[in-house]
This record gives structure tokens, sequence and C-alpha cells, in this order.
């Protein structure tokens, strides 16, 4: 008995059906990854008709990914960067508001820091300072914007647009530290010496 034949890098196998509601169908296939995978994907409609047209408008972006026509090297823009991964995200099982909220602290957080920089100029000096003034600011914002561009450039390695990660070398992100209140110029807090074994006599209740 033959063997079945293997699905080709960035194609699709049979398209099946099935009906979640009375009012909503959903498409499935699986699609062999450019890593050379199978994984299932899926899509919904409102006939079986329309779900099949929105599957394999899934599938034609996946598929462009996994061929490598995205042309990322380490010449490409930040900007183009983004433009792939905003992409690459519709591909995964995310909730939409978790897709909206990485879309929102790239865009506003991240790439107006980058966006005039290509791949290769994205030293882990220019991510870690960037990151530092932004916690300066906001320890969550430079957290959410760490979380983002690490996604980013992550996804820049997997394409070997470049070859390691900066985001994964910075400093680990600390909340800054404080003046402590009531501290004198000595270091002594509510009215303690700062010689060791010395009180002040209105902080141990006795008299003058």
């Amino acid at each position: 008995m033959m063997a079945r034949p293997r699905t080709p890098i960035g194609t699709f196998g049979q398209i099946s059906f099935a009906s979640e509601t009375t009012t909503t169908v959903t498409a499935h296939a699986r699609f062999r990854d450019y890593d050379g995978r199978l994984r299932p994907v899926q899509a919904t409609g409102s006939t079986r008709k329309q779900a099949e047209h929105n599957l394999k408008a899934v599938l034609a972006r996946r598929s462009r990914i996994a061929s490598g026509s995205t042309d990322l090297s380490g010449d490409s823009t930040f900007k183009r960067l983004v433009e792939i991964w905003l992409e690459d995200l519709d591909l995964q099982e995310l909730a939409f508001s978790t897709r909206e909220l990485y879309a929102r602290d790239m865009r506003t957080l991240v790439q107006p820091a980058f966006k005039d920089y290509t791949l290769r100029e994205i030293s882990i000096m220019m991510v870690d300072r960037f990151l530092k003034k932004l916690a300066k600011e906001s320890l969550s914002k430079a957290q959410h914007a760490k979380v983002v561009l690490n996604l980013a450039l992550g996804l820049a390695v997997r394409y070997e647009a470049i070859e390691r990660n900066p985001v994964r070398s910075v400093q680990r992100l600390r909340k800054p530290k404080r003046a402590v209140e009531g501290t004198d110029d000595r270091g002594a807090r509510g009215g303690t010496s700062s010689r060791p074994g010395l009180v002040n006599c209105r902080a141990s209740g006795a008299q003058a």
C-alpha cells in the first residue's frame, strides 16, 4: 500500500466543516508550516461557503509567510518587521483583546523609538537604554514595551533576519529606588543616632 503523500510546506490539506450553531459554520484544515509541522487552522462564517472563503484567506496569509515571501533581512526596517509581526499575530490563537493590546503597545510605546532603524542596527545597548528610560516614566509601560519588542525581534530571529534577540540580554527591569522619608543626612531614622549603641534620649523616653 502506497504511503500517503506528504503535504508540501506552505500548503494545506482537505477542508472539513462543522456546524457550531444554526448560524455559524467552522471550516478546518491542516497547514504545513515553515518548520515542517502540520498545524490546525480554522475560520468561521455564517455559511459553509463563507467559512471556506475566510479560511482560505487565513491560509493564504500563512502560506505567504511560510514561503519566505516576506523578504525580511537585517536591512529591513523595524517598521517592516512590525507589519509582518502583526500578520503573524493574526495566525496565532490569541484572544482579540490580547492581540489589540499587543498592537497598541507596539504602536504607542515601541515603534516611535525604533521606526527609523534597520534590524541589524538594533543593539542590546540601544534596547537596554530605551527600556530604562521608559521605566523612569513608568515601570508598567517599560514592561509592556519589553514584551512586544521581545516578540517582534524573536520573529526576526526565527526568519533569520538577525542572529540573536537583543531583548534577551538586557538588564532586568526594576522599580526605581526612592529616598526613604524621615532619613537625615547621616542615614539616621526616628531620632536614632548613626553611631552604634547611642540612642536619642527623647526616642528612648529618658528624662533630660
